[in-house]
């Protein structure tokens, strides 16, 4: 086995950070650090450090974050709930049932449990089929083959978690795959104690099928015997190691490979890269050694937790729709429509044609649920949308909703439909101020009005030129009010867009009514294109709400002289908005 610890010029070493360098950008183009603080009952506010500004939030604009830390809250999230338009939560699926989805070890390591009626759809992340993934809480010995002082330890990752304990004394657990992997990615938590142990090893090796029956490894030796980390093959020159220093704790072991190359890192940390694997992933083992005659402390061992195996998928561009169902989306290009029964990490349980039909994980790639009209609770104070990172994939995260707290640790966010999210600030990287209101989401799911099939707009099948909304109020709110709607493809009435003649004239509208007075209409609002997604306001008549049920109703008008010729657009969200002063984006 070649081993290789050095190569790499730039020195790194891993630390665990304060926090973020949250900053803005003024409009004199000056850029300002600081931090937010404040509170739902006087306000937030951005303080800028060294005599700069103190800002209102709305006032401050959007807040970056540049993260110094190399770990991230989310270690392994192999699941992904849509809340909203380009909102999506992460974390490990717990279940699908009638009322809610749930997720375990979501943003600060907690559950979130979103109303079913407010969730888009459920995903694995894009690109990825789950093969294997395991918390750990128990052994799975059809799954593992153990050998040696194998157990279970209560002291994981979070708490109230377990994870996977190797006794120093030469032990390991193995899994074969039923199907090899030619290209895919493994992550998996492990602990380091901050401790040298002459003459004790451990690792996680990968082997690769080499043709012929022979095997080739990669195997990573993240400490005991070494201050860093080392990368061992098993054939060939090992590729150059980066000389990282993991401190003591969790932290996070990816590893990603295909044909061409395969990729080490720790944490969000590069630990070495080069020629991808001869063949595919065949097993993998988790395993610790003896070298030498001495004896090793009776309390170290080697601690994994949150092990995820995924395969790379080409995900599919074209699906049927139908909004009035539910649907499984297969990794095959197949889809299932029906209704999902229930769900959890392993499988999607549905209702075909009055049988049930059971999916593995595996096989599916998405689950997207009926679209009902569901409105959620009134949600009071300052709106932002905040995006952090979910795992070390750097890939995000984002809601929307009313800041509720800040403190050194997280934000609270309160959600139409997953109650209070915390945010852990170590993760953030933007936070954009939406204004102070009262916001009432009255339909989270998208809608395509028009008449005709359009690729681009979810569904791609028309629903006709109506769409109209019933929504509750107890009272109506102070404040000026406006019915909010994020639209795509919308025909504008300026000058040097296509339609803009029919608009002016009357024709090719998109309507708004509130309980049946005509407010405004859409396109006057559109400036461009509207290719990208863009949320549009349109202030409400003083009076007009009533408390008990209202109705929000979008009415097409055609062409003149072609009255089902309608303008086909998007509705990806709709809400209505009472301002609480302060500026409105």
């Amino acid at each position: 086995m070649n081993t290789i610890i050095a190569g790499f010029a730039l020195v790194s070493l891993l630390s665990v950070a304060d926090g973020p360098v949250a900053s803005i950008q003024t409009s004199d183009g000056r850029r300002h650090v600081g931090q937010v603080v404040g509170d739902a009952k006087s306000g937030f506010r951005f303080v800028a450090e060294k005599g700069g500004p103190t800002l209102p939030l709305d006032q401050a604009g959007t807040v970056s974050f540049e993260s110094t830390s190399t770990s991230v809250s989310s270690s392994s999230a192999p699941f992904q709930i849509c809340v909203g338009h380009q909102q999506w939560v992460s974390g490990r699926l717990i279940a699908v049932n009638d009322k809610d989805v749930r997720l375990d070890s979501g943003p600060a390591a907690s559950n979130v449990v979103a109303a079913r009626a407010g969730v888009l759809s459920v995903r694995q992340r894009p690109g990825e089929a789950i093969v294997v993934g395991d918390t750990f809480d128990s052994l799975d010995e059809v799954r593992w083959t153990k050998r040696g002082d194998v157990s279970i330890d209560p002291n994981g990752p979070r708490e109230g978690t377990k994870c996977l304990r190797l006794s120093s004394e030469r032990a390991s657990v193995e899994h074969r795959l039923a199907t090899p992997i030619a290209a895919g990615r493994l992550v998996v938590a492990f602990h380091n104690a901050g401790r040298l142990v002459p003459g004790r090893k451990w690792a996680v090796e990968l082997h690769f099928s080499s043709g012929s029956g022979t095997t080739s490894t990669v195997r990573v030796v993240p400490g005991w015997t070494d201050e860093v980390p080392t990368v061992e093959t098993s054939q060939g020159q090992p590729p150059a190691v980066q000389r990282l220093r993991p401190g003591p704790g969790w932290h996070t072991l990816t590893a990603r490979f295909d044909s061409n190359q395969i990729d080490l890192a720790i944490d969000t940390d590069s630990l070495s890269h080069g020629k991808g694997p001869s063949g595919p992933l065949v097993a993998l083992r988790m395993v610790t050694e003896i070298k030498g005659d001495e004896s090793a402390p009776a309390d170290i061992a080697a601690r994994f937790a949150d092990l995820k195996l995924t395969r790379s998928i080409q995900p599919f561009r074209s699906f049927e729709v139908d909004p009035t169902q539910d649907e499984a989306r297969l990794v095959s290009g197949d889809q299932l429509f029906g209704k999902v029964l229930g769900a959890d990490g392993n499988a999607v349980v549905l209702e075909m044609l009055g049988q049930k039909v059971r999916c593995e994980w595996p096989e599916v790639m998405s689950l997207h649920f009926h679209r009902r009209s569901t409105a959620a609770s009134l949600l009071t104070g300052q709106q932002v949308r905040v995006e952090w990172l979910n795992g070390p994939t750097r890939d995000l995260d984002a809601i929307e909703g009313a800041l509720q707290a800040v403190s050194d640790r997280v934000l609270n966010i309160q959600t139409p439909f997953a109650g209070t999210i915390a945010v852990p600030i170590a993760d953030l990287k933007r936070l954009v101020p939406l204004g102070r209101s009262a916001r009432l989401v009255v339909d989270p799911f998208p809608h395509h009005l028009g008449d005709q099939y359009m690729p681009k707009v979810d569904p791609p099948q028309p629903e006709g030129g109506v769409l109209e909304r019933k929504f509750m109020l107890e009272s109506v709110p102070a404040g000026t009010a406006a019915v909010v709607a994020d639209v795509i493809e919308v025909a504008g009435e300026d000058e040097k867009l296509a339609f803009a003649e029919f608009i002016k004239n009357g024709e090719l509208r998109t309507n708004v009514f509130v309980n049946g007075r005509q407010i405004d209409y859409l396109n006057r609002h559109v400036r461009d294109q509207n290719e990208s997604p863009a949320r549009v306001r349109m202030p409400i008549p003083t009076g007009l709400l009533r408390p008990g049920e209202n109705t929000l109703r979008f009415q097409q008008v055609g062409k003149m002289n072609e009255p089902e010729y309608l303008d086909d657009m998007g509705l990806l969200g709709l809400a209505i908005e009472f301002s609480l002063g302060g500026p409105m984006p």
